[in-house]
């Protein structure tokens, strides 16, 4: 099945906004960033090129405006100002209704038209205080002596089947001098029957073009024009002698007089060659022979770069989603195997057993790794929300991001977009102070706000830290006595409080705004994050700042845990919590304020009873088994009748009968058929505590 080139088009056009974005940020601080500033021009230029490939006119209009501005920024010609970059991003925000709504309506061709003709005015003015280079000047940047190329242009063989078309490159090449091109067979196709016509697909390209161009474009100019093809396209440019530019060999490989089964056969007919060339007093023969070895190296160069780089595919979320449904059908299976083996305590079909599992185990690994994205991808995206923000709230931030590079599935990566936007707008609103405000307090006029990402313990742990006010604890009661969430009598220790404000409608803003007060936010952050099957934390110290920390799994599809059964039923805890497995006799546990406390090397931990917790039918064994874990910073006891071993489990989602099922996160099927409630120990731990 082909995947429509507009969808293709459009996902990459996203990616060259966000990498756009990206780009300004930086130059708002260094305008002068020669590299941010190639960054900015090559992503118009390759959404203008690809829009005009894929039918969306007006687009590739609107953007060739906005690259023909940064081509002058690029050549030393423009300095940006905080203005342009104003205007970008707003262009920017711009395209993306171009690329949801085609055609664009009225109302969209009137925008784009007014920041064509803003974007034309500086093009064609200089900057104030920056006066223009003289012509002679900017020549010298931005062109060379006119030279003589040969440009060798090999579409895909799929290039007609993506919707590409050929037109929109010519014309751009034709742009930058005088240029001869001819179109050239790859090969001859020959046919012995009728029957062999249905071998052949219409749709396939089967043709190169050679262009002769005189130009005195720099070469970075003629790159740009190939831009958005070079990845699938082969592209070659040889800078001819002025002087020999049309000798015959040239002139046989330009006019396609000759292909390229016959250039080879040329090669080795070199003295009949040589008579009819001298015959005709054309070229000599060496003249040829040089054109030819040149194009052979130039190939074999060619032919070199390619084996070096890395293929990449692009594989759209469904696809990626139904393989590891499969591979989550093999680990079910996997586990019937083993469970079988094990009752007929067959050692070949154990070795099979062994054997599937290590197999399963990779495949598991190697899906896991295509679906894990640096979580910088969505941190990327924020920069925009904090910059605006600040400017509308009128407050002087510093936004810093850490571990970028800490990967996370890409279908939890796409649900933390909302929750974290939250985290950071609560935090500009409410958090952090005006800025004579915080110099009154003796802090820096500049506040920060720190997002950040890393493993822990076989986690994600996000972090959202700003220096602002920190929470007022006293307010937050006050509002929620006043909704009714608490009594006034309510003894509440500080985290608890800090717990109201995740409550529905909670807010304490004493006035709606378009950034906050209208009781939406925080909620919506506990509630995502435990679609998430993760846990929000908040710490806060009184005008120091606060800091929220969400725990993730890595992955909501398969884990490793550790088995275990409780009267006869059986539960999963993820393995990477656990810390080790231990015998507790009743003599080593006691209570304390109502708490269950168990020894442990030394120390007491809170413990847990799943058969109290569930209401199981029967007594305890005399020596039972207690599962040291450790979540964050809190360690407890989970005590069982029995640890049956590790187990790699498919997490299915419950029902909605089961969801509000206190401690118990999914469920999974066993290798004889039965299920098994996944524990939260999360949401355990905390049942302890309270």
């Amino acid at each position: 099945m082909s995947i429509d080139p507009v969808i293709i088009f459009k996902e990459e056009a996203y990616e060259h906004l966000e990498n756009l974005e990206n780009a300004l940020l930086v130059l708002e601080e260094s305008p002068r960033d020669a590299e941010q500033i190639a960054a900015a021009f090559r992503a118009m230029h390759t959404i203008k090129g690809s829009a005009g490939m894929v039918g969306f006119d007006h687009l590739s209009y609107f953007t060739h405006h906005i690259e023909s501005f940064f081509e002058r920024v690029r050549s030393g010609e423009l300095m940006l100002n905080d203005e342009h970059i104003r205007a970008t991003l707003l262009a920017k925000d711009h395209i993306e209704l171009l690329l949801e709504k085609t055609p664009p309506s009225k109302e969209s061709m009137a925008v784009s038209e007014t920041l064509i003709q803003q974007f034309r005015r500086w093009a064609d003015l200089p900057t104030e205080g920056s006066p223009a280079k003289s012509t002679a000047a900017t020549s010298a940047n931005t062109e060379t002596e006119q030279r003589i190329l040969k440009i060798t242009i090999k579409p895909s063989k799929e290039c007609f089947k993506d919707g590409f078309d050929l037109l929109p490159v010519m014309r751009e090449l034709s742009a930058l001098g005088s240029c001869h091109s001819s179109a050239h067979f790859n090969k001859t196709l020959t046919f012995d029957s009728a029957d062999d016509y249905r071998d052949i697909d219409i749709f396939d390209c089967h043709f190169f073009l050679t262009v002769l161009l005189a130009t005195e474009a720099s070469q970075s100019s003629i790159d740009d024009v190939f831009l958005f093809v070079a990845d699938d396209w082969s592209i070659s440019t040889e800078e001819l002698d002025p002087d020999e530019a049309y000798r015959l060999g040239d002139l046989l490989l330009a006019e396609g007089a000759i292909n390229q089964q016959q250039l080879d056969s040329i090669l080795q007919q070199q003295p009949k060659l040589g008579e009819v060339l001298s015959g005709s007093g054309a070229a000599a023969q060496e003249d040829v022979e040089q054109a030819l070895e040149q194009q052979k190296f130039l190939r074999s160069q060619q032919e070199t770069q390619q084996s070096r780089s890395v293929p990449s595919i692009k594989v759209p979320q469904p696809k990626l989603d139904a393989l590891m449904d499969k591979v989550g059908e093999l680990v079910t299976l996997q586990s019937f195997l083993e469970q079988k083996a094990r009752e007929l305590n067959d050692e070949g079909l154990n070795t099979i057993a062994e054997t599937l599992m290590q197999l399963s185990s990779d495949l598991r690994e190697t899906v896991f790794d295509i679906r894990m994205l640096p979580i910088g991808t969505l941190f990327g995206r924020f920069r925009r929300v904090v910059r605006d923000l600040s400017h509308e709230l009128g407050k002087n931030i510093q936004f810093v991001t850490e571990g970028a590079e800490t990967e996370l599935d890409k279908v939890m990566l796409d649900k933390l977009g909302d929750p974290l936007i939250h985290l950071l707008r609560n935090s500009l609103d409410h958090g952090i102070e005006k800025p004579e405000q915080r110099a009154a307090n003796g802090k820096p006029e500049q506040a920060t706000i720190t997002l950040s990402a890393a493993h822990n313990q076989g986690q994600i742990l996000i972090k959202v830290k700003d220096d602002g006010a920190g929470i007022n604890t006293q307010k937050v009661r006050q509002k929620a006595i006043e909704k009714g969430l608490i009594s006034a009598t309510d003894e509440l220790t500080e985290n608890q409080i800090h717990q109201l404000i995740f409550e529905a409608g909670f807010s304490t803003a004493d006035k709606v705004s378009d950034v906050s007060g209208r009781g939406v936010g925080m909620d919506v952050v506990r509630t995502s994050i435990d679609s998430l099957q993760g846990k929000v934390h908040i710490k806060s110290d009184a005008g120091l700042g606060t800091e929220i920390q969400i725990l993730l799994p890595m992955t909501l599809a398969i884990i490793d845990g550790l088995l275990v059964n409780v009267a006869g039923e059986s539960f999963v805890i993820p393995l990477n919590i656990v810390n080790e497995c231990i015998e507790t006799y009743a003599s080593e546990k006691c209570v304390e304020r109502d708490t269950t406390l168990v020894k442990h090397r030394g120390a007491l931990v809170p413990c847990v009873s799943l058969r109290k917790m569930f209401s199981l039918a029967g007594t305890a064994p005399a020596i039972e088994q207690s599962v040291i874990v450790k979540v964050g910073e809190e360690t407890g006891a989970i005590t069982v009748d029995e640890v049956v071993g590790q187990f790699q489990t498919v997490i299915k989602s419950l029902g909605q009968l089961y969801r509000g099922v206190s401690g118990v996160m999914g469920a999974t099927v066993l290798g004889d058929g039965s299920i098994a409630m996944v524990l939260d120990v999360s949401e355990l731990l905390e049942s302890i505590q309270s």
